[in-house]
């Protein structure tokens, strides 16, 4: 017998509440898969909200463990964070670190849990040899920045997020059904051994994908050629980690563009960017780095660079010309304005090589003629691009304007304020 509690909440959650949480969870798939193919991160993202008898069990089981009933719906609600579920089932183990700072960034995280908890869990009589499930679950709630109006009502909603591997959340899947959602009977111990040796198998194959990382790395040293941006996104890494192996944070940024300029300009072999790779720094993003050392060696290439935004941020239905010419202009001028920056603080500080410039740096060389106000208005451009760039926040018409125009400002006063440095 349920209380009249327990059963208004399920009767209002298979009347409105489920539908609300089928459409945010719609929205953040849709933008994890965008920003994923952006960063050349291969993984399969899928979603799912509760149905009303998984619902209900699950309530129940919850308020078995309690002392005291539940109060209200919004109580029921606050103690349940799976009731809307989205799963990264990720190709290569090593992306794990790469997809926490993406959800970081994107959405509030309000509790981070690491699997297995212990090694050689009890399962009834049985200890088990391997260590089970190994994944990290975040619970989220969406950042109202980042919705439009219509939906900004449901930044309530929390949301678990799963990451694990192909293979683990496959395994997962099987334990899970067999062991707690048991159809025909409780699972004999025979069937948990195999689901033991099952489990061994899986770690051992996600122990094989992360030699196929290696693979593919050194396949691209032999072949010599990117065949596309996930096979960027590898060598980046692991260039990155041999050359400087004390280093333990670092963005990629937008390989998808990337790749794409690389490709457009026929410097889409390791041998090409090497080069330019040995003075990047990890302050900031790599990718955009790589692209601004390249368009100061070869300016004749900025027209490429234009051409892969324009190929990696296509024109959809809600995006009129003007503001689709806006997205393009700002994220190439901003190149220019960086490009601006270095050769300046070249000519004037020979110490400070132009690749290693930044804000902060600009601001603590040269304090004396760059006021605060004027960095104030450039870190509001930054922050204008970067939204747009790494779809962090959703950017309307009037802000791309208004950057644009403030960034032809910047660049104007940047030239004066510059020569007349001592």
């Amino acid at each position: 017998m349920i209380s009249q509690v327990i059963k208004k909440f399920i009767d209002e959650y298979e009347k409105n509440r489920k539908k609300e949480y089928e459409r945010i969870l719609e929205i953040n798939s849709s933008l994890l898969r965008e920003v994923l193919k952006n960063r050349g991160i291969r993984a399969i993202v899928t979603f799912r909200a509760k149905d009303k008898i998984s619902l209900l069990n699950k309530i129940k089981k919850k308020e078995s463990k309690k002392s005291v009933k539940y109060k209200d719906s919004l109580q029921i609600e606050q103690e349940i964070n799976d009731i809307g579920g989205l799963r990264i089932a990720l190709y290569f183990p090593e992306d794990l670190n790469d997809v926490e700072k993406i959800i970081k960034d994107l959405f509030a995280v309000k509790k981070t849990k690491r699997f297995p908890k212990k090694k050689g869990k009890l399962n009834g009589s049985y200890k088990k040899t391997f260590s089970g499930y190994k994944a990290v679950h975040y619970i989220i709630l969406s950042k109202r920045k980042n919705l439009d109006n219509y939906n900004k009502g449901l930044s309530s909603l929390k949301i678990e997020i799963q990451v694990a591997t192909v293979l683990m959340h496959a395994w997962a899947e099987v334990e899970h059904d067999l062991t707690y959602k048991p159809l025909n009977g409780i699972a004999s111990l025979e069937e948990i051994q195999i689901l033991d040796e099952i489990n061994g198998l899986v770690l051992a194959g996600d122990l094989a994908l992360t030699r196929l990382q290696s693979a593919i790395n050194i396949r691209l040293k032999e072949s010599g050629v990117f065949s596309n941006e996930y096979d960027l996104k590898i060598y980046l890494n692991r260039f990155t980690l041999k050359n400087n192996p004390g280093i333990t944070k670092y963005i990629l940024g937008r390989v998808d563009i990337l790749f794409e300029f690389l490709r457009r300009s026929k410097l889409d072999k390791p041998a090409e960017i090497e080069k330019y790779l040995v003075n990047i720094v990890f302050e900031e993003e790599i990718s955009d780095q790589l692209i601004n050392l390249i368009l100061e060696d070869k300016k004749f290439l900025k027209d490429n660079y234009r051409e892969a935004v324009k190929h990696c941020e296509p024109v959809s239905e809600k995006y009129d010309p003007a503001y689709y010419k806006g997205i393009v202009d700002l994220i190439t001028k901003w190149s220019d304005f960086q490009q601006e920056v270095a050769q300046h603080v070249k000519s004037i500080d020979k110490e400070l090589a132009p690749h290693r410039y930044s804000i902060s740096q600009i601001r603590d060389k040269f304090s004396d003629v760059i006021d605060s106000e004027f960095l104030e208005k450039i870190e509001k451009i930054r922050k204008v691009r970067n939204n747009l760039v790494h779809n962090v926040n959703k950017v309307d018409f009037d802000s791309i304007r208004g950057a644009n125009e403030q960034l032809k400002e910047v660049l104007n006063l940047l030239k004066d304020k510059i020569n007349y440095l001592p």
